[in-house]
């Protein structure tokens, strides 16, 4: 009995983990407002979109 409840304690631990692997690799985390490099219409390159002043610190 003791083994039947440590071996679905450990097969949910493994499952969640790599749930959250998987979820993590296919983007679905946060940028923190950092996008790809651009030029805007002045010809300065930026990485950050005018929208994120609301800072983290």
């Amino acid at each position: 009995m003791n083994s039947l409840i440590l071996l679905s304690i450990i097969v949910t631990s493994v499952l969640s983990v790599t749930l959250l692997l998987f979820t993590s690799g296919k983007g679905l985390e946060g940028t923190k407002g950092i996008t790809d490099e651009y030029v805007t219409e002045s010809g300065l390159k930026k990485t950050a979109r005018k929208d994120r002043t609301d800072y983290l610190v």
